[in-house]
């Protein structure tokens, strides 16, 4: 009698973790999704010819790749991981390769088909713009949308670095338009004052005073929106708030993705 309450509590086990797995596995309107898979993928080239200082160093490369997924989602992802990658390795000063001929379907040997193709260029040629690191990944994944983040770091005047995010619908692999739009944001920063930094928002008002573009980027992270505001210098500083408080302010495309913020 034990031992068939244990098989029967076993059962009623199993039963609650498949509910769960195809709970997970539906969208806001209820229609099954596929999660996207990635598998992080890991790259260095070595003894690359420093463009100042003529120099050996090594540049390092990380991407997640996705490698199960809806197609629609995953050639949208795949589309734009060939361009950042062709974008970062061709920032010199010259091409060295056409895009067409490097850019790459094969999810399993991506990156190291941009290594084969850039490694020679890179030891033998200085008039590349002093890359440092690139990291392309998974930042946030929810039933309706995927979000990767970039990481750029390169050499200028010293190491600096930038961040983008790109928001990818599952339903049809697009790319979200507008998390927020700019004007919205400044109208959160001035009714929410409990959210802000002072320093970006000094840094906006001042802006907005003497008429200068705020060209901030935003990122959908999952329970919170990343706001990354550039300086007068060059300077970033990325901020997070709380997707229920902004809510309220975001673009009606992302306002459909997440479902109200619930």
């Amino acid at each position: 009698m034990e031992s068939k309450m244990k098989r029967m509590m076993v059962f009623v086990g199993v039963l609650l973790m498949a509910a769960l797995a195809m709970q997970s596995c539906k969208s806001n309107d209820g229609e099954s999704v596929q999660p996207l898979v990635v598998e992080r993928q890991e790259c260095v080239l070595k003894n690359v010819k420093h463009p100042m200082t003529g120099k050996p160093y090594d540049i390092g490369v990380v991407v997640d790749v996705p490698t199960e997924g809806q197609q629609v989602l995953v050639d949208s992802i795949m589309a734009y991981l060939n361009k950042t990658l062709y974008a970062f390795f061709e920032s010199g000063e010259k091409e060295f390769l056409p895009f067409d001929s490097v850019c790459s379907s094969d999810s399993r040997q991506m990156l190291s088909h941009y290594q084969e193709a850039y490694q020679k260029f890179y030891v033998n040629d200085s008039t590349l713009s002093g890359n440092d690191f690139l990291e392309v990944v998974v930042a946030a994944q929810t039933d309706s949308y995927v979000t990767y983040e970039a990481n750029w770091s390169f050499h200028g005047e010293g190491v600096e670095t930038s961040q983008d995010w790109k928001t990818f619908r599952k339903s049809d692999g697009q790319n979200l338009e507008e998390v927020v739009s700019t004007e919205n944001m400044i109208r959160f920063l001035e009714e929410h004052p409990d959210k802000r930094s002072e320093n970006v928002w000094a840094d906006i008002q001042h802006k907005m005073k003497d008429s200068v573009e705020i060209a901030d980027n935003y990122g959908l992270l999952g329970d919170s929106v990343a706001h990354q505001h550039c300086y007068a210098n060059g300077i970033f500083e990325t901020v997070k708030y709380d997707l229920k408080a902004i809510s309220p302010y975001l673009s009606k495309e992302t306002k459909d993705l997440v479902g109200g913020a619930r």
